[in-house]
C-alpha cells in the first residue's frame, strides 16, 4: 500500500464504535482536503475490514450520511447492519443520522496530544506505535497525525452550528451532482 492509503487506514482506525466519518472528513484529517474520492479508492484495498478488523471502513459514509451502495465487503445491507449493531442511528434506510453519530475527530487529536504531553512516547515512537496498529510506517503515521491536528484547527476556526454560514457558501453538492458518474460506477 502507498503512503496515502496507509494514512487513510490510520485515520479510519481511530473512528470509535457508534460513530461515523465522511470520506471528505477523512481526507481532511490526513491533510488532503480535496481527496474524498481517493479515500474511497484506498478503502477498497482495506487489508483488515469489518467490525472485528483493525480498519473499520464500514464507519465511513458520504457527506450526506448515505451509506455506500457498492460497499466493498458485502453490500449496503451489510454496512447498515454493522453500523446498527454499533448503535448508529439512521434517518432512513440509506442515510446515517450525521447529527447524532458523526465523529468530529477531535478526540483523536486530543488522544495523540495527551500521549505526547504525558511523555509516554516520542513523536517517532508515537507514529510507529499508532502506525503499527494500522499497519503503516512512521512517516505516514506522523503525516496523519499532522493532518488530524490541522483538520481540528480548521474545524475550530469554521463557523459554529449556531452562526450562519457566509452568503453563498456551499453546504452540499449541487442537487444535480451525480455521485455514480463521479465515482465511475455507471
Amino acid at each position: 500500500m502507498g503512503e496515502f492509503s496507509e494514512a487513510v487506514f490510520h485515520a479510519v482506525s481511530l473512528i470509535p464504535r457508534g460513530r461515523v466519518a465522511t470520506y471528505g472528513q477523512i481526507a481532511r484529517l490526513i491533510g488532503h482536503p480535496r481527496s474524498a474520492r481517493y479515500v474511497g479508492y484506498a478503502l477498497r484495498g482495506n487489508p483488515s475490514p469489518g467490525a472485528s478488523g483493525d480498519i473499520p471502513c464500514h464507519r465511513v459514509v458520504f457527506a450526506d450520511g448515505r451509506i455506500c451502495e457498492g460497499y466493498q465487503f458485502g453490500g449496503p445491507d451489510v454496512q447498515r447492519q454493522m453500523l446498527q449493531d454499533e448503535g448508529v442511528t439512521f434517518v432512513d434506510d440509506a442515510h446515517v443520522d450525521l447529527g447524532a453519530c458523526q465523529w468530529d475527530g477531535r478526540d483523536a487529536a486530543a488522544m495523540l496530544a495527551q500521549r505526547e504531553n504525558a511523555g509516554e512516547e516520542s513523536e517517532a515512537d508515537l507514529g510507529s506505535a499508532r502506525g503499527a496498529e494500522a499497519g503503516m510506517g512512521t512517516k505516514a503515521a506522523t503525516g496523519a497525525k499532522a493532518g488530524i491536528e490541522a483538520a481540528t484547527e480548521a474545524d475550530a476556526a469554521a463557523p459554529s452550528a449556531d452562526s450562519p454560514l457566509p452568503p453563498g457558501a456551499p453546504t452540499a453538492p449541487p442537487p444535480d451532482f451525480d455521485w455514480r458518474a463521479e465515482l465511475g460506477e455507471d
